[in-house]
C-alpha cells in the first residue's frame, strides 16, 4: 500500500498504537484556501459522492495528527492522500503537501474510476434501502392478509339474509365462494335461480385455519441516492379466523418472510454485496359486514426482524481495497389498515368498488461494521413513516363444475402516498467518526402507482379451498415489483 507523502507505513492486521502520524496535512490544509485541495471540487459527482468526498476531506485533517493512531487510522489516512492524490492529478490543482502524484493507482486514474471509489466507500447508500423501500414495498404479509379478508368477504356474504331465500342463493352462485357462508353443511350454488343447482359441500363450521405462502421479487435502478439492486422475499403465513356473528369474522396470524437484497446489479457494486434479513410479524384482522352488501376490514400488525449486510470495496490500489465490512442491525414494523368494499351482484359476476387507507412505520437500528479495517462504517438509527389509500376495486365470476366452485377474479387500485418525507441515516467512518459524519437521504416515496392483480380461487367438497393470486405494481420510480401468493383453508 501506498501513503502518498503522508509519512506514515500502513500496518498489517496490527490493533495496537502505531508511532504518532507526523505528516502536516492538517496545518497545510487549514492554511489554503476554502475548496482547494478538495473532492468536492470533482465534476459531476451525484448525492452519495458528494456526501463522500465531504466526509473525506472532514477526516483526513484529523485523522493525520493523532497522537497514537491505530493501524486503521494510519490506513484510513492513507485512504485520504491516496483519493485527495488522485483528485489534484485528475484536476491539475496545487500539490503544497507534495503528494506522490505518479503513483496514484490505475482504480483511481480517471473522474469514472475516482467516482467510483466514492461511491463504494459510503455503504450508507445501499444500508438506506430497508428503510426507503418500506413506503412502496409493503411488507409480503400484508398482501397475503388482504387475500385471506377477501377470501372471508365471499364467506359472509348475504350478510344476515336467509339461505332459503332464492335470491341468496343467486347472489352466493355469482360471488367469490371460496368460503360462501351456509347455514347448514351444504348449500346449493347456481349461476341463476332456472338452473338446476350443483350441490357442494362448504364449509360448515365457524372456525378456519389456513396456510398461505408467499413471494416477491423486482429490482431497482441505480439513482443518485442509491445503488440498484435486485430483491426476492420468500415466506408464509398461517392462521385462524372464527365467525363470532353471521356478519362478523376476526382472526390471528403469524407470518415469516425472508428478504434477500442483492446489488451486484448495479456497476458500481463489486459481487458479493447484499443485505439480508428476516422478518417476524404478528396480526389481528377481523371484517364485519354492515348490510348484506357492505363490509368494513381492520388489520394491525407489528413485528421485527435482524438483518445482516455485507460490504466490500473493490478499487485496484487503494488502501484497503477488497476488505470485506459486515454488519447486524435489527428492524421493527407496525401499522394500520382500515378499508371495505361493496359487493355488487350481476348473475354470475360480482363487481366490489373498494378502499382502504394504511399507516406503516419502519425503523432501523443504528450498527458499526466489522472487518473492512479502515473502511468500517457506523451507521446511525432511522425510521419512515408511510400513510397510503388503495382506491379501486375487483371483478369474480362463479363458475358451477363437478367437483366444485372456481372463481377467476381480477383487480385494480390506484394508490396514492400522502408523506413526502425521505429517509435520512448518518454515517460516518467508525475510526473517526467525531469528524467525518455525513447525512445521507433516500429516494423520495412514489406519490401513486398501481396494483393490478389476478387470481384463481377454488372451493372443493369437503372442508378444502385454495387460491392463487399474482400482482404487480406498476408506476414505481425506478423499481419493478411483481408477488404471487397462494394458500389453503381447511375448516371445522
Amino acid at each position: 500500500m501506498m501513503a502518498f507523502g503522508l509519512g506514515v507505513a500502513e500496518s498489517q492486521g496490527q490493533t495496537e498504537p502505531s508511532s504518532a502520524l507526523t505528516s502536516p496535512y492538517s496545518v497545510i490544509v487549514s492554511s489554503m484556501s476554502p475548496g482547494a485541495m478538495s473532492l468536492l471540487n470533482v465534476p459531476g459527482l451525484d448525492n452519495v459522492q458528494l456526501q463522500m468526498a465531504h466526509s473525506i476531506d472532514n477526516v483526513c485533517p484529523n485523522v493525520s495528527t493523532l497522537p497514537s493512531p491505530t493501524s486503521a487510522q494510519v490506513q484510513l489516512a492513507n485512504v485520504c492522500g491516496t483519493m485527495t492524490a488522485a483528485a489534484v492529478k485528475l484536476l491539475g490543482g496545487p500539490n503544497p503537501l507534495g503528494l506522490n502524484l505518479s503513483g496514484v493507482p490505475a482504480g483511481l486514474s480517471t473522474l469514472d474510476g475516482l467516482k467510483n471509489a466514492l461511491t463504494q466507500l459510503n455503504g450508507g447508500a445501499e444500508t438506506i434501502v430497508p428503510t426507503t423501500q418500506a413506503s412502496v414495498l409493503r411488507t409480503a404479509q400484508a398482501s397475503a392478509i388482504g387475500s385471506r379478508l377477501s377470501i372471508l368477504h365471499t364467506r359472509m356474504m348475504g350478510g344476515g339474509a336467509g339461505f332459503d331465500d332464492p335470491s341468496s342463493v343467486t347472489r352466493l352462485a355469482a360471488s367469490d365462494v371460496t368460503n360462501s357462508q351456509d347455514s347448514s353443511p351444504r348449500i346449493q350454488l347456481a349461476q341463476n335461480t332456472a338452473a338446476a343447482p350443483a350441490d357442494v359441500s362448504m364449509w360448515s363450521g365457524k372456525l378456519g385455519v389456513f396456510l398461505n405462502v408467499i413471494g416477491q421479487f423486482g429490482t431497482s435502478d441505480t439513482t443518485g441516492n442509491q445503488n440498484g439492486y435486485s430483491f426476492n422475499n420468500e415466506g408464509f403465513l398461517a392462521g385462524a379466523d372464527y365467525q363470532i356473528t353471521p356478519s362478523v369474522v376476526v382472526g390471528l396470524a403469524f407470518g415469516y418472510t425472508y428478504a434477500n437484497t442483492d446489488f451486484t446489479v448495479s456497476p458500481q457494486s463489486p459481487p458479493g454485496q447484499s443485505l439480508n434479513g428476516s422478518l417476524y410479524q404478528g396480526n389481528l384482522y377481523g371484517t364485519w359486514y354492515a348490510t348484506d352488501a357492505l363490509y368494513i376490514d381492520a388489520v394491525a400488525a407489528i413485528g421485527g426482524g435482524d438483518n445482516n449486510s455485507t460490504r466490500t470495496v473493490v478499487v485496484s490500489g487503494l488502501p484497503g481495497s477488497g476488505s470485506i465490512a459486515t454488519g447486524n442491525f435489527g428492524t421493527t414494523t407496525y401499522g394500520v389498515t382500515v378499508g371495505g368494499g361493496y359487493n355488487i351482484p350481476l348473475g354470475a359476476l360480482t363487481l366490489t368498488p373498494t378502499l382502504r387507507f394504511e399507516y406503516h412505520r419502519i425503523e432501523s437500528d443504528g450498527y458499526t461494521e466489522t472487518g473492512g479495517g479502515a473502511l468500517n462504517l457506523t451507521y446511525g438509527p432511522s425510521a419512515e413513516n408511510a400513510v397510503l389509500s388503495f382506491l379501486g376495486g375487483q371483478a369474480s365470476y362463479a363458475i358451477s363444475t363437478g367437483f366444485g366452485v372456481i372463481t377467476p377474479t381480477a383487480r385494480f387500485n390506484w394508490a396514492h402516498q400522502y408523506n413526502n418525507g425521505t429517509t435520512q441515516v448518518s454515517v460516518a467512518y467508525s475510526n473517526d467518526a467525531l469528524f467525518s459524519t455525513v447525512s445521507l437521504l433516500g429516494d423520495p416515496p412514489t406519490k401513486n402507482y398501481y396494483d393490478l392483480g389476478v387470481g384463481v380461487a377454488m372451493q372443493l367438497a369437503g372442508s378444502v379451498s385454495g387460491f392463487v393470486n399474482y400482482d404487480v405494481l406498476l408506476g414505481l420510480n425506478h423499481t419493478s415489483f411483481n408477488s404471487f401468493t397462494a394458500g389453503v383453508r381447511y375448516g371445522f
